[in-house]
């Protein structure tokens, strides 16, 4: 394996077809297309009219033992498959919310991949859901519908709620405090946490816009920040619970009380009970003589 750039990557048997490596190289490509949500380049592998999304999971540090190899690059890759028209999304908004156009005019992209992606078979059987429709001189001309879209996301997110519940996953404290940990406490977890979770995933696919509009349409709330202990820890790990006292309570004490509460020493308490009958001062050692 000297030499070469290996990965551990997991995928359904469906997408190895052939076990000969040559047909496989000739079927499966790895392909960078933009985010939906962030329009930065990530990694998929497409193979006839699918697509699939590559996931990376990152360990680091840490290695694989293959054999007798040592492969340094520990991440593991989950391929998973992956709706294209999330892709082609963030182009029919920006370039037909308002004008009718054809597909493969909205998506002119350098990604010459994108061209192949809005004629495939997957695009075309799904494109209705989101767009209108028009015919002209037998040419089908597409303009972005956003209601249709928020109704195909809704979808989406109650199949993603139903999932979550049914496998048991945990969706309380939101996306980056649970992740995809599971748990069997999942009874007092309400119905709007679940979509509240599963709008956060479906979010991670499209425009910030869109997420918004998805938002409101789910009536999804925002959640009041929980100020946890560390937040009141002071530089010397001291925990601050308020800024001041609410209220003076040194005007209810006065200085009989304090005098009283006053905590006397051994010594004192000893002196105390000496009889200091025809004793003098020791002040009056200081003062003046009388003459």
């Amino acid at each position: 394996m000297a030499g070469y750039s290996s990965k551990i990557m997991l995928m359904k048997e469906s997408c190895l077809s052939h076990s000969d490596e040559r047909k496989l190289d000739s079927e499966l490509k790895i392909i960078n297309l933009p985010s939906p949500s962030t329009a930065t380049l990530k990694s998929f592998i497409c193979k006839d009219d699918s697509l699939y999304e590559i996931l990376e999971v990152d360990t680091s540090p840490s290695s694989w033992f293959i054999g007798n190899y040592l492969l340094n690059d520990g991440k593991l890759y989950i391929v998973s498959p992956f709706d294209g028209v999330f892709i082609i999304l963030p182009y029919l908004e920006k370039h037909c919310s308002s004008v009718f156009m054809k597909l493969d005019q909205s998506v002119a992209t350098p990604h010459s991949y994108l061209n192949e992606l809005v004629n495939s078979s997957d695009i075309i059987g799904k494109i209705n859901l989101i767009t209108d429709q028009r015919t002209v001189d037998e040419e089908i001309y597409y303009r972005f519908n956003v209601d249709k879209t928020l109704s195909m996301f809704e979808v989406k997110v109650n199949d993603v709620s139903t999932v979550l519940k049914e496998e048991g996953f945990n969706v309380s404290g939101g996306a980056l405090a649970s992740g995809y940990c599971k748990t069997d406490d999942n009874q007092h977890t309400t119905p709007d946490e679940f979509t509240r979770r599963s709008w956060e995933i479906i979010s991670q696919y499209i425009t910030p816009t869109l997420s918004v509009l998805l938002k409101d349409r789910l009536h999804i709330t925002d959640i009041k920040p929980v100020v946890s202990i560390s937040d009141k820890l002071t530089d010397k790990g001291d925990v601050k619970l308020s800024d001041g006292p609410l209220e003076d309570y040194s005007k209810s004490v006065t200085s009989k009380d304090v005098s009283q509460n006053k905590k006397l020493t051994i010594a004192q308490k000893r002196l105390a009970k000496v009889d200091k009958t025809g004793m003098k001062s020791i002040a009056s050692f200081f003062g003046k003589k009388s003459n």
